[in-house]
């Protein structure tokens, strides 16, 4: 949000201005010191006490947001001179409830940001649930991309919370979604574009509008199926003797009666043909798990299949790196 009203406030100071800037107010520029071996040595010593008297991550020392903390403080230091940081910092409560008050005042300011691109019908919202494994608590996350009046790209994390619907249908994540949206201003969805995985509760609730599905997604179902690694999904039903539901009436089911959507597809594909169970003996099963190829172990695929297999896992653990670095800046500029 900074980076956003700062790039306004760059345009509009540039054209009421002719006078140009200082450089030290564009950035902030700050003296550069060599400090001894001893203090050092000092500096590192505290360090190493902090990080390991409360468990902290050595990677906490490179952290940005604690380098602007740490150089706030030489400021204050070189206004007041030497005093007691407690003096400065404040408590857990006090800055939970700021970070509240930080908040209101973001979503006020993107808020007005929004509207431009909005009446342009120019914001594609990303809707996603998912579910901790730890806490099993759902989550509802937000993210809109829109582009402003100057033609820049820009990309948003509107909200991230825990889904409180009452269950997990298309009609009561439609509800959620609605309600998340308008502390922005948003309240007409038609104005806007979606872009979602294939859940079912997702491809429900966005049925009435203008959606588009991710394609990496399919991409990555259709290379797991190809390749029999994704577990067989079973749908409790109670079909009479002589039928076999079909394909169509599970896809039906699975619309009405669907749980969170996940980064997998939620598409839950049944055999139209009846399949009979016979009793074998351990010598019969063991050659039929030798040609059946869906009881193949991985060690047991071609070298080709586990390359592109091992290939895809891989593909996942960038991915998932990415989406860390990304949330990671995005979280930073507030």
């Amino acid at each position: 949000v900074k980076n956003l009203t700062n790039n306004n406030n760059k345009r509009t100071t540039s054209s009421s201005s002719s006078t140009q800037p200082k450089l030290n107010s564009m950035m902030n520029i700050f003296k550069k010191v060599k400090l001894n071996e001893k203090e050092i040595n000092t500096v590192k010593d505290l360090a190493c006490s902090w990080i390991c008297r409360d468990m902290r991550s050595f990677k906490i020392i490179e952290d940005n947001g604690l380098k602007q903390l740490l150089q706030e403080f030489v400021i204050l230091g070189s206004k007041y001179g030497e005093f007691d940081v407690a003096n400065a910092l404040r408590g857990a409560d006090a800055i939970s409830d700021h970070i509240y008050n930080l908040a209101n005042e973001y979503r006020s300011i993107l808020k007005d940001i929004l509207q431009e691109p909005l009446e342009s019908g120019c914001i594609c919202v990303s809707p996603d649930l998912w579910s901790d494994d730890h806490k099993k608590i759902p989550y509802l996350s937000i993210t809109a991309t829109f582009v402003t009046k100057h033609f820049e790209y820009k990309i948003v994390d509107l909200c991230c919370k825990p889904f409180l619907g009452d269950d997990h249908s298309g009609k009561s994540l439609l509800i959620a979604i609605q309600k998340a949206l308008e502390p922005f201003g948003i309240y007409d969805l038609s104005k806007l574009s979606f872009m979602s995985d294939r859940g079912a509760n997702l491809i429900k609730a966005l049925e009435d509008y203008e959606t588009l599905f991710c394609f990496p997604h399919r991409i990555n179902n259709v290379l797991k199926r190809a390749f029999f690694q994704l577990p067989v999904h079973r749908i409790k039903t109670n079909p009479p003797a002589t039928t076999q539901p079909s394909a169509s009436t599970t896809s039906v089911n699975n619309l009405n009666d669907s749980h969170e959507s996940a980064s997998e597809d939620e598409e839950i594909l049944q055999p139209t043909k009846r399949i009979r169970k016979k009793k074998q003996t351990k010598k019969q099963s063991s050659s039929t798990d030798v040609n059946d190829p869906m009881k193949l172990d991985l060690k047991d695929l071609p070298v080709v299949a586990r390359e592109i297999i091992e290939t895809i896992k891989q593909c996942k653990k960038l991915v998932r790196y990415i989406k860390k670095v990304l949330y990671f800046f995005h979280f930073k500029e507030f």
